[in-house]
């Protein structure tokens, strides 16, 4: 049986609808439209939300918590307190992002974190609670002189050997690895992380703009909150921004909260994104994914 939702008005990546029907069929979207323009089956399922407005489920791939709690902590309880807010927001799901912390601590982290996400894998989630994808481990492999808020006497040259403890711990459930491609040994690292299927995102680096190419040569294909906690933009040196703002090979985020990156420094990066017209929507979504993380840089 068909399932029709009805709204004031409904967002899709590329445009908004107004008066807006949208079908289900077996739990799939068999049409999106403005309600003169469908057929609706006599025997569907109306639900009707009146002057709401509906829209895709937003996908947050850095955040460290909320709700008065950090994802690091690893319990049920704290991990359900996030997930709670974040579906009260629109996101249904998440990456819970790790940060610089002792190794011991992270590890026992990590693994809380991989069978999270392994439990919502396997269907075992609350519908009011948004659902972990993978673990978005932020650190330990940065740039000392980009930290941020990571503690500099944690941090540590990237390495296969550290990288790999940190994979076992979560099961493998690592979607997601930021690091300084200028650092002892992220060449290398990069290649490995890729090879085992993560999105490497660039972050937290002071790297010049070949050092940057190397990472992207070696399998990385992200950037993390584009400007902050990375080199600044010069015309002789344009670093890894330069990268960011006009290479293909590459897809980024920035942090829209008014505070992290000016509104016109937004606009500049989604009018520079150069993957064509697709990616001013795409940038818009990562935008609005990213805003609800409190990164600290």
């Amino acid at each position: 049986m068909a399932t029709v939702l009805l709204a004031r008005q409904l967002f899709t990546p590329l445009d908004a609808i107004d008066d807006a029907t949208l079908v289900l069929e077996d739990g799939v979207i068999a049409a999106v439209s403005a309600r003169a323009e469908v057929h609706i089956p006599s025997n569907a399922q109306v639900l009707d939300f009146g002057d709401s407005v509906l829209a895709p489920g937003l996908i947050d791939i850095h955040i460290h918590g909320g709700a008065g709690h950090d994802v690091m902590e690893g319990s049920d309880d704290s991990l359900a307190a996030v997930e709670r807010q974040l579906a009260k927001h629109g996101v249904t799901s998440y990456c819970p992002t790790t940060v610089t912390a002792p190794i011991d601590g992270t590890l026992r982290s990590l693994d809380a974190l991989g069978k999270a996400v392994k439990r919502a894998a396997n269907g075992v989630c609350d519908s009011t609670r948004a659902r972990p994808l993978g673990v978005h481990l932020e650190g330990p492999f940065l740039s000392h002189s980009k930290r941020g808020v990571h503690p500099p006497s944690l941090l540590q040259p990237a390495s296969r050997e550290l990288f790999d403890r940190m994979w076992q711990a979560a099961d493998g459930r690592v979607s997601v690895l930021t690091i300084a491609p200028e650092i002892e040994g992220a060449i290398d690292l990069i290649a490995e992380a890729a090879s085992r299927g993560v999105c490497v995102s660039l972050g937290h680096s002071n790297a010049g703009l070949q050092q940057a190419q190397a990472g992207i040569s070696a399998g990385a294909r992200h950037a993390t909150h584009t400007f902050n906690a990375m080199r600044s933009f010069d015309h002789r040196d344009p670093g890894l921004l330069g990268l960011v703002l006009t290479d293909r090979a590459i897809t980024a985020d920035v942090i829209v909260d008014g505070i992290h990156v000016h509104p016109t420094v937004v606009d500049l990066f989604v009018r520079a994104c150069p993957t064509g017209p697709t990616c001013s929507a795409a940038s818009k979504f990562r935008c609005m994914m990213d805003a609800a993380s409190s990164t600290g840089d």
